[in-house]
């Protein structure tokens, strides 16, 4: 193991640390629990639960988050998007690309006089 795993918290410390920085938002809102739940339309002990760091359905996670204004933490998890392509342009651009040869069929004809 490097020396950099020595110092990476562990997904415990990761979800009491994310539970306790939700839980400080969710007073400063003003909200209690029980506010966040029904507004965030998730059960009052999945709240309790990710604010004390037991952990939590992605689901209610980002219904939290999103309610509490800190959604960008998880978007920041996201991959980038990938550009759409169309598969009908694809097809175009994949027809375009591909040289047309002429094969020629001669037969030899030797010509005896």
């Amino acid at each position: 193991m490097s020396d950099m795993s020595s110092t990476r918290q562990t997904i415990d410390e990761q979800l009491s640390a994310i539970g306790s920085a939700l839980r400080d938002r969710r007073v400063r809102a003003g909200l209690t629990q029980e506010d966040l739940a029904q507004q965030a339309d998730v059960s009052l002990g999945a709240v309790q639960n990710l604010e004390h760091g037991k952990g939590s359905s992605v689901r209610t996670l980002l219904r939290v988050t999103r309610l509490l204004n800190t959604d960008q933490w998880v978007e920041a998890l996201q991959p980038p998007r990938a550009p759409t392509v169309s598969p009908m342009q694809r097809l175009r651009e994949q027809k375009s690309a591909a040289k047309r040869t002429r094969v020629r069929r001669g037969v030899s004809r030797s010509s005896t006089a």
